[in-house]
């Protein structure tokens, strides 16, 4: 995905579904840094999750459930790199992933999630479909 920050606002966001809640504990964002063609990676991701795709906590400004990772940026190495966030007690079904530009092109090539089935997203996941 290569996103243009001239055409867009200052940030990106990219919604995940899955099949049931889940626990999440990393993300993994493989991004292009070819600052020599205005390509650089996010300056800051906001990561949320919730248990609905209208749930709150996804698009709320001010969530205490948000996990915010600020990237330093590089202007050395030109290659592309997995960017790790560590994503602790974060249980959802959706997940929003909310990229910040840092220049005026920003290029992902894969996203993976480190996850697992716990006790805690399959109750979370029950009581979501029972309301």
């Amino acid at each position: 995905m290569c996103v243009n920050a001239v055409i867009q606002s200052e940030s990106v966001t990219i919604m995940f579904e899955f099949a049931h809640a889940r626990r999440f504990t990393a993300v993994r964002l493989h991004c292009n840094n070819l600052f020599t063609r205005d390509v650089r990676v996010f300056r800051r991701a906001v990561v949320r999750a919730g248990l609905s795709a209208t749930d709150r906590s996804l698009t709320a400004a001010d969530s205490a459930a948000a996990v915010v990772h600020d990237h330093r940026r590089d202007s050395l190495i030109d290659f592309a790199r997995n960017v790790v966030i560590a994503l602790p007690r974060v249980v959802g079904r959706y997940v929003s992933v909310q990229l910040f530009f840092d220049a005026p092109w920003m290029l992902l090539s894969e996203v993976r999630f480190e996850s697992s089935t716990s006790c805690r997203a399959f109750c979370a996941d029950f009581l979501a479909a029972s309301l």
